[in-house]
């Protein structure tokens, strides 16, 4: 085994006002064969480097290992990358990596490990939880990454890299059928419009009826939906320049984390008020109500690369709008004592220049600018945050009259304006 040796790298930020994650270019991953090995080349210094020589614990998954591996969505993904757990609390993709996370969900409440598509910062949790569809590659990237990738990246960063179209005409087309009416499909095409601009669609979607039994109203619960459409353009006008504009939507209702029932030798509060409240496995559920958890989010990309003889720029801007709506019975019985319904919204804007180094020499160096304006909290009627207590859902305003009823809701919208300044070389 050869010896690697990392030389010693400098990291300066300033003009930071309360920084937030600052974005990156996507990383790359290519294979090259020389002396039969294959050597693996990646970018997630934002520079091309053998894999070997990066001073950065770094787990690349390609397409091919995705799907050999059966990962369809982002909290599948801890299979395949040790050290990385990935929860999903209600609606809320929460991963750990070495252990460093945060569990919390509220609005506002930023991950701490950083989630990138296509080198633009995804803040808003909800929205992470998606089906992997045009994927080209992932990279997980452990330990802090605060000088490339801000504050949001104290546990490291998850890099989600979509496929860039062709310029040969490509059409894919995969179905599959599982338990419990599970459907898939995943269709992808991509070609050519003019010698200067390539295009590709893709459709990736996955339907099931849910594993969860209800076994006081004797029926099925917490169906499952997921699915993402994605459009893409490539344009190169010249050898120099290069910009990419992507756009997608994804939909996803996984209302299994809502479903739930009450632990044996427990007494809950359904029980304590002489409601029956039967216990079960965990592919069991006591409620009054289907719960459900739904989470729609558009993302628009336009990422851009001008090469010069000694340095390249670089543009990265990024939109989101995401809309979240989850309910479920907190009491866990067939009774109507307390429910609770969560709406989310968020809105994000960040806009990402950066110089880099363009050549082979000794030293190597990115400088670069981040802007990011982020809202998100609990949106207002038709959707708040609402808790009901003694109310069936959804209510009528003459339910409120009951003896015991109560319905308590609040709106709030945390509001982040930053921007930073980042030097790193080495």
């Amino acid at each position: 085994m050869g010896k690697n040796i990392a030389m010693c790298g400098v990291s300066l930020i300033g003009m930071a006002w309360a920084a937030s994650a600052a974005a990156q270019s996507a990383p790359e991953v290519q294979e090259t064969v020389g002396s039969g090995l294959n050597e693996i080349v990646v970018t997630a210094q934002r520079r091309s480097e053998n894999l070997q020589s990066v001073p950065v614990t770094v787990t690349a998954l390609t397409a091919d290992s995705l799907a050999s591996g059966a990962i369809s969505d982002t909290t599948d993904l801890q299979v395949a990358v040790p050290g990385l757990v990935a929860f999903q609390t209600a609606n809320n993709f929460t991963p750990f990596i070495r252990g460093v996370g945060t569990n919390q969900t509220a609005s506002g409440s930023e991950a701490s490990v950083a989630i990138y598509i296509d080198g633009v910062y995804q803040g808003g949790k909800p929205g992470n939880v998606m089906e992997l569809g045009a994927i080209e590659r992932i990279e997980v990237l452990k330990g802090p990454q605060g000088t490339l990738y801000g504050r949001n990246a104290t546990g490291g960063a998850i890099n989600i890299v979509t496929r860039t179209p062709s310029h040969d005409p490509e059409i894919e087309l995969e179905l599959g059928y599982g338990r419990f009416d599970e459907k898939r499909v995943k269709a992808y095409a991509s070609g050519a419009i003019t010698d200067t601009l390539l295009a590709s669609v893709s459709l990736t979607g996955r339907w099931s009826d849910g594993y969860i039994r209800d076994v006081f109203r004797n029926k099925d619960q917490a169906a499952l939906e997921q699915s993402v459409a994605m459009a893409k353009l490539r344009w190169i006008p010249n050898d120099r320049l290069t910009a990419e504009l992507s756009a997608s939507y994804a939909y996803v209702d996984d209302p299994t984390f809502n479903s739930a029932h009450v632990t044996p030798g427990t007494i809950s509060t359904a029980a304590a008020l002489g409601f029956l409240a039967p216990t079960g496995n965990d592919e069991a559920a006591t409620s009054a109500q289907d719960p459900f958890s739904q989470v729609k989010t558009t993302r628009v990309s336009l990422n851009t690369t001008y090469d010069l003889d000694a340095i390249r720029l670089v543009s990265i801007t990024g939109y989101i709008d995401m809309d979240a709506f989850s309910f479920f019975d907190i009491d866990s019985s067939p009774a109507n004592i307390q429910h609770l319904n969560v709406g989310q919204v968020g809105e994000q804007f960040s806009q990402e220049l950066q110089v880099q180094s363009n050549n082979d020499g000794p030293f190597s160096w990115i400088v670069g600018a981040y802007y990011l304006k982020f809202d998100e909290g609990y949106g207002d009627r038709p959707k708040p945050y609402h808790l009901m207590v003694g109310l069936p859902y959804p209510y009528r305003p003459a339910d409120l009259l009951q003896p015991g009823a109560l319905a308590i809701g609040r709106s709030a919208i945390v509001k982040t304006e930053t921007g930073s300044a980042f030097f790193q070389g080495t």
